[in-house]
């Protein structure tokens, strides 16, 4: 696993007062920290659709990869009801940077832990992008 400096592991860290340059560098960049994690994942498990096709087992396996890489001080992995985009699951998403995974399997959500969740790179191949709103195509729901 890769250890970073304190400020790295939490770039929502405000430095104390009175900082070196580098820590005025970092003040300035302060975004507000989204409750007590750095990023908050909802895996879709417990509607109809996500549900029968692995939800439950990815957000088993996404939640055991973010314990085992380090991570669970810092981000939360919640299971989540319907996102209205049934048929197109599981999905996950990963808060504040409001990006979309879909059709995740087990193996999707370790490389989700990996690259996006310790590494802050977005999993092309995984990424849901769609139009606002609702957008099933399975009527499960």
């Amino acid at each position: 696993m890769l250890v970073r400096p304190h400020w790295m592991r939490d770039p929502y860290r405000r430095p104390a007062s009175g900082a070196s340059a580098l820590g005025r560098a970092r003040r300035a960049v302060y975004l507000p920290r989204m409750g007590q994690y750095l990023q908050h994942v909802f895996v879709c498990s417990i509607g109809k659709s996500c549900s029968k096709a692995g939800g439950d087992d990815v957000f088993r396996e996404m939640k055991r990869d973010v314990r085992d890489a380090g991570l669970a001080g810092s981000v939360r992995v919640n299971k989540a009801g319907c996102m209205n985009q049934c048929g197109h699951g599981p999905m996950v998403v990963v808060y504040p940077q409001d990006v979309w995974y879909a059709a995740v399997d087990e193996e999707g959500g370790r490389r989700i832990v990996d690259r996006h969740l310790a590494h802050g790179e977005v999993v092309d191949d995984l990424r849901y992008i769609a139009p606002p709103g609702d957008n099933k195509i399975d009527d499960a729901e």
